[in-house]
């Protein structure tokens, strides 16, 4: 799950400036609020159910590679934008 962690960090900013979808003070508040969210869910579903078994485990890491690739497969799909406010 590093992979897609470290490709969100490295290369979100580089598309939203290179897709111009915002500016680079918007790709920072993207991330941070992405952090965030993260942070809410690990703490409210992922270390509530992360110590408990084998198949426990591997069901939300497969959970979470399956989000993944759907978030990075819409790329390719679905055009990137960001909605400004005047």
């Amino acid at each position: 799950m590093n992979l897609a962690a470290g490709t969100a960090g490295i290369f979100n900013p580089y598309i939203i400036n290179t897709l111009h979808a915002g500016s680079q003070a918007m790709s920072v508040g993207l991330m941070s609020g992405n952090f965030l969210l993260t942070m809410i869910v690990t703490i409210t579903i992922f270390m509530k159910y992360s110590d408990r078994d084998f198949k426990t485990r591997k069901l939300i890491w497969g959970v979470g590679a399956v989000m993944q690739v759907a978030a990075y497969g819409l790329f390719l799909v679905v055009p990137f934008t960001i909605t400004r406010s005047s």
